[in-house]
């Protein structure tokens, strides 16, 4: 099936510019199909340590709001036990 529209959804260690992406997620769908119609999807995880040896950055801010996301572990919590 061909698609008209794609959603990316990008998970972060901050909000700033140059911080570090843990997780892609795209979503190829059609905007003026009915809610239901199929769509395609898929996700792809990001390195931590090869984005911080390429100098993105981690926010500290970022890292305590996900260690309190209930639904979502932290991605790769080991990052996070290092920043404490």
């Amino acid at each position: 099936m061909l698609y008209s529209d794609l959603m990316i959804d990008l998970e972060t260690l901050g909000v700033d510019h140059g911080s570090v992406i843990t997780q892609i997620g795209l979503c190829a769908f059609n905007a003026g199909d009915d809610p239901d119609s199929p769509v395609e999807s898929t996700s792809f995880c990001v390195d931590i340590a090869m984005s911080l040896n390429l100098g993105f950055k981690v926010q500290g801010n970022t890292i305590l709001w996900w260690c309190g996301r209930a639904t979502r572990p932290v991605p790769r919590l080991s990052i996070a036990r290092r920043m404490r």
